[in-house]
């Protein structure tokens, strides 16, 4: 890690911890941007979601008239509506924070990838100065210390059609670190779930049909079992949010993400924060398999072919197959910067600098059938 990347590193967390010191209660948010009214329920809707966790907050914002509009919310439900003032929108801009839209006509437009963020960047140009996400009052908690398990064997379960080999009796009494969807599976919260890791923010954290399903299914499984969940830190609000009420404050663990982080091949050196690697196994899955275990078994990861234009093929099991089409639906400015081809490659390209790290440090990994991602395929020794 340069010397460079440790101090923006550095300022990132500085100023994260200031977000939520700062931060009035009840939290306040403007919006610069002007809002639509034929948009105007979409943006309380969204508005709701990603403040859900918040006891009270209020959202400051002017519509296409440039008429000034204030909306309460209490634990993601609109409570109020007010009409809103210049002197508020400043009060709010300058004592509260920024929630940056960056709406161009439509709020179906809006900041494509982590779209609720709450950035100082976007207002002043500053790539590091990074406030903490929407609903993540509380400051970014950058002490917290991961105890490695010591674990002998894990199983890293990806949501691919051979994620089923899973119920194998090879790995009946193997712990799993799955991924995403996976928990939706009934069979799967039958067996030794070590963790569960989520970040994509446009699929599990947005307001889409898909993404309440996901968080449907993560408190259900939640409340059947318990387990360890690793998210990117920014979410806290919706996880937490999420899992209200089911006692959850010592199983999460919030990975702080950045894309000028080194990339962490295991989280053991102390503070969890990682590269934006963009890909759930690289940004958590295997750095989490190699703080705890010393041999990661990995299943569920078949990668794409060429004629696949999509990330990858899901098995019906662990995927939501019907609700998928709902996230294009809800963020289509997500989806039209996507080259998957080019997303296969570069995964791939870190998946090659990563296992060969963590393979290194002397943890195994062995992957347990066929797979189109060529670093995976090097490391299949056959039926």
């Amino acid at each position: 890690m340069s010397a460079g990347e440790g101090l923006r590193g550095s300022i990132s967390v500085l100023l994260a911890r200031l977000s939520g010191w700062l931060a009035p209660v009840p939290a306040w948010f403007a919006i610069p941007q002007k809002i639509g009214k034929d948009v105007q329920a979409e943006f309380e809707r969204r508005a709701a979601n990603y403040f859900q966790s918040l006891a009270q907050a209020q959202v400051i914002y002017r519509d296409e008239d440039g008429t000034y509009g204030n909306i309460e919310l209490q634990y993601g439900k609109v409570t109020g509506r007010r009409p809103g003032s210049a002197l508020r929108m400043l009060l709010h801009l300058c004592l509260g924070r920024i929630l940056s839209f960056r709406l161009r006509g439509r709020l179906q437009q809006l900041f494509p990838q982590k779209f609720y963020v709450i950035a100082w960047d976007d207002a002043y140009r500053f790539g590091a100065w990074r406030f903490a996400a929407a609903g993540a009052v509380r400051p970014y908690d950058g002490s917290f210390r991961e105890t490695p398990s010591g674990g002998d064997s894990v199983v890293l379960l990806g949501t691919g059609p051979s994620a089923e080999n899973v119920f194998d009796d090879a790995y009946s009494d193997l712990p799993i670190i799955a991924c995403n969807t996976s928990i939706k599976s009934r069979r799967l919260l039958e067996r030794n779930i070590f963790a569960l890791c989520v970040l994509d923010a446009a699929f599990f954290m947005g307001s889409s049909k898909y993404s309440e399903a996901f968080r449907g299914a993560l408190r259900e499984a939640f409340q059947i079992r318990k387990f360890r969940i690793y998210f990117d830190a920014e979410h806290s609000g919706i996880i937490r949010g999420t899992l209200r009420g089911l006692d959850c404050e010592e199983w999460l663990r919030p990975i702080w993400v950045a894309s000028h982080f080194r990339l962490a091949e295991t989280f053991r050196h102390g503070r969890f924060q990682n590269a934006a690697a963009g890909n759930i196994f690289t940004q958590a899955m295997l750095p989490v398999g190699a703080t705890h275990f010393r041999k990661l078994k990995l299943i569920g990861f078949d990668g794409k072919s060429k004629d696949v234009n999509y990330f990858w093929k899901h098995s019906d099991e662990f995927q939501f197959q019907d609700l998928l089409p709902t996230v294009r639906e809800c963020e289509p400015g997500f989806f039209a910067k996507v080259d998957y081809d080019a997303y296969s490659t570069k995964h791939n390209d870190v998946l090659k600098t990563e296992l060969s790290a963590i393979e290194a440090a002397g943890v195994e990994i062995e992957m347990t059938h066929r797979t189109f991602i060529p670093e995976l395929a090097l490391r299949y020794k056959g039926e």
